[in-house]
């Protein structure tokens, strides 16, 4: 119901893109399930406005819902919970099992990826993101500002985010530990 509450039939896709990774898909799927590593992975892009804390998050069976805070959010403690606007200040990030997340950054913008390991190559998984926005873009300033959290979430995810997972992955098969 919560999802359902989003209306994500009536969005309006914005772009897709696609990037295949070396290292396994639970490693690049590890990558939406926590937060603490925003303060040194992501200092120069995430870490000025997000707080790095564990994922707070809750289980619905096989699947979560979960939260990445900015920093501001500690103002809302002030307030009444009533009053509270998580969306304004965190992205709310959905988990789907096996692989699939909905990322709800603050902007405002809609994130579906799905990450699946190559048919042939447990050490190899493609991942497809697509983005969305709550309504058709209605000027030429609103798509430059869409385009550029496109651009923006693609560097900071698949340069970062996944970077280093293959990074991990790489040690990880060096057998230098057995186990």
């Amino acid at each position: 119901p919560e999802l359902a509450d989003f209306d994500f039939g009536s969005w309006h896709f914005l772009a897709e893109r696609t990037g295949l990774f070396d290292a396994n898909w639970k490693l690049i799927h590890d990558t939406f399930l926590e937060s603490y590593h925003v303060f040194s992975l992501h200092r120069n892009t995430l870490a000025p406005d997000m707080l790095s804390t564990p994922f707070v998050g809750e289980n619905f069976g096989p699947h979560t819902r979960g939260v990445v805070m900015r920093k501001e959010v500690t103002k809302l403690l002030e307030l009444p919970e009533s009053e509270w606007d998580l969306r304004a200040n965190a992205s709310i990030v959905y988990i789907l099992f096996p692989s699939v997340a909905i990322n709800l950054p603050m902007s405002g913008h809609a994130e579906l990826w799905d990450m699946y390991p190559e048919p042939d190559d447990p050490h190899r998984t493609r991942v497809t993101v697509r983005f969305y926005a709550p309504h058709v873009p209605a000027t030429d300033e609103a798509q430059a500002f869409w385009d550029a959290n496109v651009r923006f979430t693609t560097k900071v995810v698949f340069e970062e985010d996944f970077g280093q997972q293959q990074d991990i992955h790489r040690s990880l098969r060096s057998g230098l530990m057995g186990e």
